[in-house]
């Protein structure tokens, strides 16, 4: 994942596609959190909310609690 302002949505998609398929593979909300940060590296404390969010409604869709 590349930085968001370079990215713009691509990155919001990347985050959530990301989140779906590792909530679908077992893993659990705190680890894809982590994981996720780690590479996505949020540049503005907006970005670490977007990403947050976007991981949050990944689980949500995917029925992860």
């Amino acid at each position: 994942m590349a930085d968001a302002e370079k990215l713009g949505r691509g990155w919001n998609n990347a985050i959530f596609d990301t989140a779906a398929n590792l909530f679908d593979g077992g893993c659990h909300l705190d680890d894809v959190i982590s994981m996720i940060r780690q590479v996505a590296k949020p540049s503005s404390r907006r970005n670490e909310n977007q990403m947050l969010d976007t991981i949050n409604s990944a689980a949500r869709k995917t029925g992860v609690r």
